[in-house]
């Protein structure tokens, strides 16, 4: 009996809802349809503008015809003996080649643009991009057995500057792009080597053509893979928002 009586204001309760929903709900229903049909004209034009916006930033965007490459590339692969591994949708870099039995390996990331000043050009609205400074991971490794020298560097201005110089003894170490959670010894700040250690080191870099050309390349390419992204991700933005 308690629990019956328990029961019987929930029950009353109910039966008042439905009989509200019964005299009120197609009314309610129909007051709401009418609410969504006035606000889609706006939901629409929100939509157009942003759709708008995006193709306007996407005929700014300095990017070239599928297939076809910047001069400063075309020359550069005609005449470097480095090759260029570059993932789409990747900000990692890599530049390789082979010297005797060595293997020389430079790792950057498109990221480093991110510490630029970029202007837009009052006139044409395109983003003008000022120099930046870009670190370089330049690894040389003896096949697997012979550990990996590894150069912790930074190209600015066309200059490339040398921070550390050490080794490790496994040569697995330099397929990383980074050195996150190194823990070994990374040797002395170089500059505070003898100038001839310090001459002769930049000299065994230049003499495997880490020189003033790859120094003035990898900013370039930084900033022409920066703008294929990002005219790939206004594309990609696009279709989403035109689904």
């Amino acid at each position: 009996m308690v629990f019956t009586k328990l029961l019987r204001p929930c029950l009353t309760h109910v039966n008042r809802t439905t009989r509200f929903l019964a005299q009120h709900g197609s009314q309610q229903l129909t007051h709401q349809v009418k609410r969504n049909i006035h606000a889609t004209p706006a939901i629409l034009e929100v939509k157009s503008d942003l759709v708008s916006s995006i193709e306007q930033a996407m005929e700014r965007c300095k990017v070239l015809p599928p297939g076809d490459l910047p001069s400063f590339l075309v020359e550069f692969k005609e005449k470097s003996s480095f090759k260029i591994r570059d993932m789409p949708g990747q900000t990692n870099v890599t530049m390789s080649r082979a010297f005797g039995n060595e293997k020389i390996k430079i790792d950057f990331s498109i990221d480093d643009i991110q510490l630029a000043q970029v202007t837009k050009n009052p006139k044409t609205q395109v983003r003008e991009v000022a120099s930046f400074p870009v670190e370089c991971l330049i690894t040389i490794t003896k096949g697997e057995e012979n550990g990996c020298l590894m150069f912790k560097t930074m190209i600015e201005d066309g200059d490339l500057f040398i921070e550390h110089v050490f080794y490790h003894p496994e040569a697995d170490i330099s397929k990383k792009h980074e050195l996150v959670g190194f823990k070994g010894y990374l040797g002395p700040d170089i500059n505070v080597l003898d100038d001839d250690l310090k001459r002769i080191i930049y000299q065994f870099l230049e003499e495997r053509d880490v020189d003033e050309v790859i120094n003035l390349f990898i900013p370039n390419y930084i900033e022409y893979k920066d703008q294929k992204e990002y005219h790939k991700w206004l594309k990609n933005l696009k279709a989403f928002i035109e689904e």
